[in-house]
Protein backbone atom coordinates (compact mmCIF):
# COMPACT_ATOMS: atom_id res chain seq x y z
CA UNK A 1 0.00 0.00 0.00
CA UNK A 2 1.17 3.58 -0.64
CA UNK A 3 -0.09 6.20 1.44
CA UNK A 4 0.90 10.00 -0.62
CA UNK A 5 0.09 12.92 2.13
CA UNK A 6 0.71 16.58 2.77
CA UNK A 7 1.33 18.33 6.03
CA UNK A 8 0.77 21.30 6.87
CA UNK A 9 2.74 21.60 9.70
CA UNK A 10 6.52 20.34 10.25
CA UNK A 11 5.71 16.61 11.69
CA UNK A 12 7.86 13.94 10.24
CA UNK A 13 6.38 10.01 9.93
CA UNK A 14 6.60 8.20 13.02
CA UNK A 15 6.35 11.37 15.43
CA UNK A 16 3.38 10.99 17.85
CA UNK A 17 1.79 13.79 16.96
CA UNK A 18 1.39 12.19 13.35
CA UNK A 19 -1.43 9.65 13.67
CA UNK A 20 -2.76 8.64 9.91
CA UNK A 21 0.42 6.14 9.43
CA UNK A 22 0.06 4.04 12.35
CA UNK A 23 -3.60 3.72 11.76
CA UNK A 24 -3.06 2.60 8.00
CA UNK A 25 -0.09 0.78 8.66
CA UNK A 26 -2.58 -1.41 11.29
CA UNK A 27 -5.58 -1.36 8.40
CA UNK A 28 -3.18 -2.65 5.71
CA UNK A 29 -2.18 -5.51 7.99
CA UNK A 30 -5.47 -6.12 9.36
CA UNK A 31 -7.02 -6.72 6.08
CA UNK A 32 -3.94 -8.55 4.44
CA UNK A 33 -2.69 -5.46 2.23
CA UNK A 34 0.79 -6.17 3.37
CA UNK A 35 3.57 -3.36 4.40
CA UNK A 36 2.94 0.48 3.63
CA UNK A 37 5.03 3.19 2.50
CA UNK A 38 4.94 6.87 2.99
CA UNK A 39 5.38 9.81 0.87
CA UNK A 40 4.68 12.49 2.90
CA UNK A 41 5.39 16.60 2.75
CA UNK A 42 5.29 18.79 5.49
CA UNK A 43 5.13 22.24 6.33
CA UNK A 44 2.88 23.00 3.30
CA UNK A 45 1.07 25.77 5.29
CA UNK A 46 4.42 27.90 6.34
CA UNK A 47 5.95 27.76 2.84
CA UNK A 48 5.85 30.22 -0.09
CA UNK A 49 4.01 28.89 -3.16
CA UNK A 50 7.40 27.98 -4.78
CA UNK A 51 8.19 25.81 -2.54
CA UNK A 52 4.76 24.05 -2.22
CA UNK A 53 5.74 23.03 -5.96
CA UNK A 54 9.07 21.99 -5.34
CA UNK A 55 7.87 19.83 -2.62
CA UNK A 56 4.79 18.75 -4.64
CA UNK A 57 7.52 18.04 -7.58
CA UNK A 58 10.01 15.61 -5.04
CA UNK A 59 7.20 13.83 -4.05
CA UNK A 60 6.07 12.86 -6.97
CA UNK A 61 9.65 12.26 -7.96
CA UNK A 62 9.99 9.92 -4.95
CA UNK A 63 6.69 8.19 -5.66
CA UNK A 64 8.23 7.25 -9.32
CA UNK A 65 11.29 6.06 -8.13
CA UNK A 66 9.41 3.59 -5.20
CA UNK A 67 6.95 1.99 -7.59
CA UNK A 68 9.52 1.31 -9.59
CA UNK A 69 11.14 -0.82 -7.06
CA UNK A 70 7.90 -2.71 -6.71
Amino acid sequence: MLYITTRGMDISTGDPLEQATPYLKALSWLWGIGPMDVIATQNMDYVSEDEIKKKVQQAIKTGLHLVENW
